[in-house]
């Protein structure tokens, strides 16, 4: 029941964000943000055994749909505590250099197939390992939301390391500094 009531609300989801536009554009500070859905995390992270840490050295404010874009992170952060093994870490870093904003989510999960890459926006595919439960439609929400609001997703294996990077850029250019 539990899992049919995911799948229905992530259709829902899906629906809402496939072909809708920014209907607000708040000023948001991704730092205060991504703290905040942090903290929501921790019961999860603590329940499977995943130590969780963030670096944010450099304010990061850009315009977009706060909850859209608070539902995005809260889908990386998921995957990433999910596919973390028992005492592992997930890492989430906002990174700002003046032109572009990321925010990046670093697991030490099992990576995924450089061969299923291409497809893992798809909807309902799932690269999961056995027993990782999922629906296949998490990271097509969040591609979705990502491409209405102009931003880039993309998620590389982790160099010399087991695990995943998340990217989010932002590009900060049409964003007010004041």
């Amino acid at each position: 029941m539990r899992r049919a009531s995911h799948l229905a609300s992530q259709l829902l989801e899906m629906a809402r964000t496939e072909g809708a536009s920014i209907q607000k554009r708040d000023d948001i500070d991704l730092a205060a943000l991504a703290t905040s859905l942090l903290a929501d995390f921790y019961p999860l992270a603590e329940a499977r055994d995943v130590q969780l840490a963030m670096t944010a050295e450099t304010p990061c404010r850009l315009l977009g749909d706060r909850d859209a874009i608070a539902k995005l992170i809260a889908i990386l952060l998921d995957n990433a505590i999910r596919y973390s093994g028992s005492g592992g870490s997930v890492e989430l870093r906002v990174v700002n250099d003046g032109k572009i904003c990321a925010l990046e989510i670093v697991d030490d999960g099992p990576g995924i197939p450089e061969d299923a890459i291409p497809f893992i926006y798809d909807r309902f595919f799932r690269a999961a390992p056995q027993g990782v439960e999922g629906t296949g439609l998490g990271l097509a929400i969040a591609k979705s939301t990502a491409d209405r609001h102009g931003f880039r997703l993309m998620h590389q294996n982790r160099s010399g390391a087991t695990g995943i990077v998340a990217h989010v850029r932002f590009d900060l250019t049409t964003v007010p500094t004041a």
